[in-house]
């Protein structure tokens, strides 16, 4: 969605992130591709216990803005490779800022509706199995359901649900240029480095895959094309 909006021009990923959140440390020289990168620099919070929300418990999107900004940077931008939820958080607050719409309204005109994509959308509460979500388990000594991250904490960063249908109807849609031009698809795939703009590699019974994996609580996930 971020490389759509930079190709109606509404974004340049040579943007810097003050333009939009001023109060994140080294804004004025993190560009949107560090963040998208995840050469910002920017502290992932999720991995600090003292920075990290309760897990279990809603918070605001400016709350969230808030918490990130007291993290102290991690490297100058650009720099060096850090995989950062937080960074992605303000992408997915970006992406409303730029549009005046919400993060699952700019979902469904720019990708659901777009390719029929019919069980995808963001998560904004708890777990509900009525819609055929799945709890959590890990097992140790048995299977123990675990406690549910609260998705507005994770929100652009991973609060997306999902099915193995739709998930592979958007690869296939993403590689077939029908949500992105094919030079936004060449900035998402790494380079110089195993990860490019929200895209992975990965080597696996002697191919390439180009994707992302994702965990949380006991959930695992591996989306490649």
């Amino acid at each position: 969605m971020i490389l759509q909006l930079v190709e109606d021009g509404k974004l340049k990923l040579t943007d810097k992130l003050g333009d939009y959140f001023p109060e994140i440390p080294n804004s004025t020289k993190i560009t949107i591709r560090d963040v998208m990168a995840h050469r910002s620099g920017i502290h992932d919070i999720t991995s600090n216990r003292d920075l990290r929300p309760e897990r279990t418990k809603p918070i605001t999107k400016d709350e969230m803005v808030r918490i990130i900004a007291m993290g102290q940077p991690d490297f100058e931008p650009g720099s060096k490779f850090s995989y950062s939820n937080s960074g992605y958080f303000l992408l997915g607050y970006l992406i409303e800022k730029l549009t005046g719409k919400s993060y699952q309204e700019v979902l469904n005109e720019r990708i659901s509706s777009r390719i029929g994509l019919i069980n995808t959308y963001i998560g904004t509460g708890s777990i509900d199995p009525k819609k055929n979500e799945s709890f959590s388990y890990v097992r140790f000594d048995g299977w123990k359901e675990q406690p549910e991250t609260h998705m507005s904490i994770l929100f652009g960063s991973g609060a997306l649900i999902s099915t193995p249908s739709d998930l592979t109807t958007f690869m296939k849609a993403l590689f077939d240029l029908k949500l992105i031009n094919q030079e936004s698809l060449n900035e998402m795939k790494p380079k110089d480095h195993p990860y490019g703009l929200g895209m992975g590699s990965f080597k696996f019974s002697g191919k390439t895959f180009l994707g992302h994996t994702g965990g949380i609580d006991g959930f695992g996930s591996w989306l490649a094309y």
